[in-house]
This record gives C-alpha cells, structure tokens and sequence, in this order.
C-alpha cells in the first residue's frame, strides 16, 4: 500500500497534482489522506475504524471488494457498503415496470443488495457489515463523500479502472473528484492490484450460455467433461430474447408445446442437457432465465453475480456464437468480460 499526503485545503490543480497523477499509475492500494485529521487519534482506546464503501457492477468494485477482504483480515473493521443506481436502468436490467419518476425503488434496491451480499461473500475478521443502494441524484464524486459523512465514516474505499485523462473525460472518473473534494481519506483499490500473483487457481465454477440450439449445447458437454474428473459447479444460462422465445414456441416436441410460457420451454430443456452421471462425478448444476435482448451484457453481468470462474459458449470459427444469438454476441462477451472466456468450436 501507498500512502499519499492529502491537500490540506489548497486548490484543485487538474491532472498536475500529485496525488492524481499517482493515481492513474500505482500497481497496489493507495491511500490519499484527507482533510478531516488523522485517521487513527493515538489515543490509549483506540475506537474500531468505519469504511465507507462505494461499489457498482463494474470490475473495479471487484477490485475494491478484494482490498476489502484484505482489510478486513488484518484489523477489525465496520463496513457500510453502498450501491449506486440509475432507477431507469436497474428496472430494466431487472425487468421491473420502469417508472418515470426519478425516485428510491424499492423492489429495485431489495434485488441489488441481495446481489451485493452474494457477490462480496463472508467477509473475514471482525466488524459489522450493512449493505445498502440509493439512487444516483447527481455526480457520484460528490454524492459519495455526502454519504460517507452521514455515516460516520474514517475512510472510503472504491475501485478504481485508473483511466488517463482522456479515458476519465469518455467514460466517466469519480477519482478526481474524489481526491477534490473528500474531507475523509479515501482507499483506491486499482484493478491493476488484481493481476494474478504466482500460480492461477483452476476454474471452479463455470458458466455456460447457450441458446439452446444444437450447435449452442457443444458449450454444455464441454463444461462437464471438464469437470469429469475434478467436480465443480456448473450453472446453464439462456437469454430469452425476442427471437429464441419464438422458436421455443414453435417446438416441434408435443411434450414441449404443453408448456405455454417460453420461459417454462427453455427450462426444461436446459434440465433435460444436464448429464445423469453428472452426480456421480461431484457436478452440481444450476439453471438461470433471463430475459433481455442485449444478451452479451447478461451473460456478462450474470457472470459477475455469481463470480463465475470462467464463462463457456460455442462459436463458430468465424466468431458467431450462434444464428439466433447474433453474429458479435462472443465478440461483444469477450469484449466486455472480466474473466476467462472459453469458446468451444
């Protein structure tokens, strides 16, 4: 970890300042100190520390959740943990009705905390743990700081992707904001400080997409042959979009057509690929529907949920996964993806 002094009050100097600077090139954890005094008093009882921590669904915050395990471990530590949202489009992405009024959702939240707490896990050591989501009102660099103070907060702790300042312009940077305005130390916890050390673990978990067409269930044969030997977890995914529902429908299979909803189809179907020796080797399985016509940004985010290994789909030599998934949906995945990504041919 690195240490970084803070600015004791003086101007914001745009990318010349130092702390900003080292920010978009340290390789490990930095700590930038803020205005508010020190972040242990030296006094005899020393009270357990409180972090703030400001997660979304990007591989940064995987970042910062890491460093929060890492954290946790070493000293005792409360952690408020907060999730950002857009109304709009969590709705969307949870396939809740979208509402036109920019307000708290609850139903919303209640499914993005639940996420939450499955993807950070049991953390270690001691301290208390609330998780929670809020609504985007404004900028998130000024945003966070708000509500760290309202919890009481020695320091905060967010991921960082460590963009230059052309990226930070394109995408969007809370670091520099952050670094302005933050009265409490803030942790940056960069993805650089995630690249593998020494020997990579095997794969445990895979995630497979199909479409369900023939050539889309190679994916699922080669997940368990995988794991023949070894056991593991395998969790079979389809994306039920427009054109995938309507050929479930037309199924020609009697048994099949019983079955109104398309969601009901693609279930069955996906049970009916799981191998019967499957137990027999140490290989649990577990099906997932979703519906949504992006399927490249499902799979990917549904790989992050369930902090998938590795993710595992066919695609033809060409690149094209499948024709009813579309011809870029394993570029796309490979594109966005923040794991391994296995393409059987």
């Amino acid at each position: 970890m690195v240490i970084i002094g803070g600015r004791d009050g003086e101007p914001y100097q745009g990318t010349n300042h130092v702390a900003d600077r080292l920010s978009r090139r340290l390789p490990c954890g930095f700590l930038v100190t803020g205005r508010a005094g020190a972040l242990i008093d030296g006094s005899p009882v020393a009270q357990r520390l409180r972090a703030f921590v400001a997660l979304d669904r990007t591989s940064a915050s995987d970042a910062a959740i890491a460093q929060l395990r890492e954290l946790r471990a070493n000293i005792p530590l409360d952690c408020d943990v907060m999730s950002f949202y857009w109304p709009p489009d969590e709705q969307s992405r949870l396939g809740l009705p979208r509402s036109l009024v920019l307000e708290a959702d609850p139903v919303a939240e209640g499914l993005i905390v639940g996420e939450l707490r499955q993807r950070i896990g049991d953390l270690p050591g001691e301290g208390h743990l609330t998780i929670k989501a809020a609504p985007t009102l404004g900028t998130l660099g000024l945003q966070i700081p708000l509500e760290a103070k309202k919890h009481g907060a020695d320091f905060v702790l967010v991921g960082s992707h460590q963009r230059g300042a052309l990226g930070g312009i394109l995408h969007g940077s809370v670091t520099p904001q952050l670094l302005r305005d933050c009265e409490v130390p803030v942790f940056f916890a960069p993805l650089a400080a995630r690249a593998p050390r020494g020997r990579v673990s095997e794969p445990r978990r895979i995630m497979v997409a199909t479409d369900l067409s023939d050539f889309g269930n190679r994916a699922i044969a080669y997940a368990y042959e995988y794991f023949r030997n070894v056991g593991g977890n395998v969790e079979l995914m389809h994306v039920l979009n427009t054109e995938s529902a309507t050929r479930l429908r037309a199924a020609t299979d009697r048994s099949l057509r019983l079955l109104n909803e398309p969601t009901d189809l693609a279930i069955s179907m996906m049970h009916g690929l799981t191998p019967e020796c499957a137990d027999t080797y140490d290989i649990s399985t577990q099906v997932h529907i979703e519906a949504g016509e992006e399927v490249a940004r499902h799979v990917v985010e549904r790989a992050k949920t369930i902090n998938a290994d590795a993710i595992c789909m066919a695609g033809h030599g060409s690149g094209r996964l499948t024709t009813a998934l579309g011809s870029s949906v394993v570029h796309e995945v490979l594109r966005l993806a923040d794991r391994p990504v296995l393409v059987v041919r």
